[in-house]
């Protein structure tokens, strides 16, 4: 997962490689790690978010594009979901 997370957001994605249901892998997830398969997906984005943005040279914009969100507006809500500020603040704080 930490490889594709860049690239995949969905649990459809990574259950299709597996060749399990989206149900099947969350509920194996939860039952090993105590979170969903969606939860852990959201958790790698953000640390791979998070060392994008300590990165002086990407803008929120490069690090949207980056992580495949369709546009900065996507990625800076999903951002701000999980850290509780938005990208630019985080940016700031480092």
């Amino acid at each position: 997962m930490h490889a594709n997370c860049r690239y995949h957001h969905t649990v459809k994605w990574y259950a299709d490689q597996l060749y399990v249901s989206p149900d099947a892998l969350s509920a194996k997830l939860k039952k090993l790690y105590g979170k969903t398969a969606n939860q852990l997906i959201s958790e790698s984005l953000i640390e791979e978010a998070k060392v994008c943005l300590l990165n002086p040279a990407n803008s929120v914009q490069d690090v949207a594009e980056k992580l495949c969100f369709s546009d900065q507006a996507s990625f800076s809500k999903f951002f701000k979901r999980y850290c509780g500020m938005s990208p630019g603040q985080f940016k700031k704080q480092a």
